[in-house]
């Protein structure tokens, strides 16, 4: 609420700029796209990082490995449900 309310405050000069603050915490602020690098820089947006093709099937690759090590480490510490039988080694 107070990033949305900053940029409001900043920009309320300009025409067709419309805040709503009247949500449970969340706020919407309608401007023209012509002020939409200010309010993203104003909002400090990131630009989505974007993955190629092989890199999605490394890092699909890498957190599988990861995966099975944690596994492996946390094997011991099985959790058997409270209800029910557990069983028998």
């Amino acid at each position: 609420m107070k990033n949305a309310r900053f940029i409001f405050n900043h920009l309320e000069d300009f025409p067709g700029i419309k805040p709503d603050f009247h949500m449970d915490g969340e706020a919407v602020i309608y401007f023209p796209p012509e002020l939409l690098h200010q309010v993203a820089e104003m909002a400090e947006a990131r630009v989505k990082r974007v993955l190629s093709p092989e890199a999605k099937i490394k890092a699909a690759e890498r957190g599988r490995a990861a995966l099975e090590r944690y596994r492996k480490a946390n094997q011991q510490g099985v959790n058997y449900p409270q209800i029910g039988s557990v069983p028998v080694r």
